[in-house]
């Protein structure tokens, strides 16, 4: 098979296979999101229950024989790199849903859509076709709920006519989720800025909606003043959603904000322990609405930090090591902030009872 951008002369398999009861995981979650080392490429691969495996590069690109296979164009920072696996309890099934590729299962769906910025007239055309695009499938599919999105755009702070790239990316967003019929909360989301070209946006959707989470030390996204945009950015701090016996808290890109203005300009490791302080506070306040089992950063299964500055690296490995006492596996990632005075972001996955 060999797929295009945009589904134009596209060529795919649509696997669609029978759930048998020896075919389902002893797991109490429906998906699970785990990091693996990239020697275990082909032993992931293998495996019957991936739904996706994302890998770290120079350039966002689908593979042309394997529609589980995703690269998102970050350099990896660590000398031993991983990827990001997310696996079903039941065998998936994968397809295609107009541009959205997707794998799903009967209550998960991952999708994902790789827009060619040439077939476009700007950024904002490619954000609003992009999640045009995405909220077809997912309502066609059955999955209208968003939970968790990932958006990577080259050049995110790059001015053109006076607007922001990743302003007006925040503008096609927004005009199509606010259209959506009874939507009246925003996914948990990340926007990072990619190297290479192309706009990749990945997707988490499912049956039933998850429980918005916010911050008390930030003013919420959807709320922020003119000054940072247009329209405000569409997402929330985190989504709480829960898989069969398990809950999910996942936590969108968290930075140096207080309030809804950036703290610690040109220091980053400033900015690194002001961004703990806000994912400490927006775990405290998920655990006041319900009865989350996440107590403090250390109970958290996954995280992944994108440094603007490569040469940050090592000073900010060494403080995180000392937070989660190498309890909690890290991916670093090398990728612009979707502010200009911002040097880094940090986001999260806990799965847990």
């Amino acid at each position: 098979m060999n797929p295009s951008l945009n589904g134009r002369a596209r060529v795919y398999y649509v696997y669609k296979v029978q759930h048998t009861e020896e075919d389902v995981l002893e797991e109490a979650t429906s998906i699970r999101f785990k990091y693996v080392p990239i020697e275990q490429t082909e032993q992931v691969l293998h495996d019957k229950h991936l739904m996706a495996l994302i890998d770290f590069k120079k350039q966002s690109r689908i593979a042309s024989d394997d529609p589980r296979r995703i690269t998102v164009g970050l350099a990896p920072l660590e000398p031993d790199s991983q990827m990001m696996a997310i696996f079903s309890r039941e065998i998936p099934s994968f397809g295609i849903e107009g541009d959205v590729n997707y794998s799903c299962n009967s209550e998960a769906m991952f999708g994902y859509i790789l827009l060619n910025e040439g077939d476009y007239e700007d950024i904002y055309t490619i954000a609003k076709n992009g999640y045009d695009s995405i909220v077809r499938a997912i309502k066609k599919l059955g999955f209208p709920e968003l939970v968790r999105v990932w958006n990577f755009l080259p050049e995110i702070n790059q001015e053109i006519a006076d607007m922001e790239r990743y302003r007006s990316f925040c503008t096609g967003r927004y005009e199509t989720l606010i259209s959506i019929e009874g939507v009246n909360e925003f996914p948990a989301a990340s926007a990072i800025g990619s190297h290479g070209s192309g706009v990749l946006i990945t997707f988490l959707a499912a049956k039933q909606a998850g429980l918005q989470v916010e911050n008390p030390r930030q003013e919420s996204a959807f709320k922020y003043p003119k000054q940072y945009g247009p329209t405000s950015p569409s997402f929330s701090r985190a989504t709480l959603k829960s898989w069969g016996q398990e809950q999910h808290l996942y936590i969108s890109g968290t930075a140096s904000i207080v309030g809804y203005e950036s703290k610690h300009c040109g220091d980053t490791l400033a900015q690194l322990k002001e961004t703990l302080k806000n994912l400490e506070s927006l775990i405290e306040n998920c655990k006041t609405m319900t009865d989350i089992q996440v107590g403090r950063l250390k109970d958290l299964s996954l995280v992944t930090v994108y440094l603007r500055h490569e040469a940050d690296y090592p000073m900010v490995k060494q403080h995180l090591d000392s937070v989660f006492d190498h309890t909690v596996p890290i991916i670093y990632l090398n990728g612009d902030i979707c502010r200009k005075d911002l040097s880094l972001e940090v986001e999260a996955i806990y799965m847990g009872p």
